[in-house]
């Protein structure tokens, strides 16, 4: 029995890192062996079609990556198998590669008129944006809230360093919560998750946390906000 998805092309990564908005694809697919799939919306004007069952579509860019985690220590990078048709069925996919999977019937309501139940269950709906950063030492997924059109408030990080946890004075922490939050994608969260992957940065103490934020041009008022948990 295979306990990975053997048939898709792990990509050639070199260690830097990339980010982009991503969906959970396992909320509405679950694969055996496999604790987590991202996908990770990619630029080009080609569409792709995934496929995940029970009728549910998803057309994406074809330069979208799939992020598949076996175990918070074991994660590949993979491109979308190309084909004729460009077109996958992810489940379909799981079973030639003799793995099992499931499809949940029904999916939660949205609450909202705008959103489909698919673009609810992937967690990719108005209210919430995420935004995933993979480099050398781990992972970072980052989670904002949006209030009016384009302010970004009650943000969370959850970040995997080392592949393992992320920690500060040998307790581990799940992420970092700050309640009032430049956006996502400002220059200063970028720099806070470039310094935790992509270098030798290892913090003993919340204080030198507040250093490395202060060290990378964080507004006083937003470190004053910042929870662990």
């Amino acid at each position: 029995m295979f306990n990975k998805l053997s048939l898709i092309k792990k990509e050639t990564y070199n260690g830097e890192m990339f980010s982009g908005r991503f969906s959970i694809l396992s909320n509405v697919i679950s694969i055996e062996g496999i604790e987590r799939i991202y996908l990770v919306n990619g630029n080009s004007d080609m569409p792709y079609t995934i496929d995940l069952g029970r009728n549910r579509k998803l057309v994406v860019p074809e330069d979208s990556k799939l992020i598949i985690h076996y175990d918070a220590r074991d994660f590949i990078v993979a491109r979308l198998p190309i084909n004729a048709e460009n077109y996958l069925h992810l489940g379909e996919l799981a079973r030639e590669s003799g793995l099992k999977y499931s499809i949940p019937r029904k999916l939660s309501d949205t609450g909202s008129r705008y959103y489909s139940k698919l673009e609810y269950a992937i967690d990719d709906v108005y209210f919430v944006s995420n935004h995933g950063y993979w480099g050398r030492n781990g992972y970072a997924l980052v989670h904002s809230n949006r209030i009016g059109s384009d302010v970004y408030r009650d943000t969370t990080v959850d970040v995997s360093k080392g592949n393992t946890s992320f920690t500060i004075d040998d307790t581990c922490y799940t992420g970092i919560y700050c309640s009032d939050s430049p956006n996502m994608n400002s220059k200063d969260w970028k720099e806070f998750i470039y310094a935790i992957l992509m270098t030798d940065y290892h913090i003993r103490s919340g204080e030198e946390l507040v250093e490395l934020f202060k060290s990378i041009g964080f507004d006083e008022r937003y470190i004053k906000d910042i929870e662990l948990y």
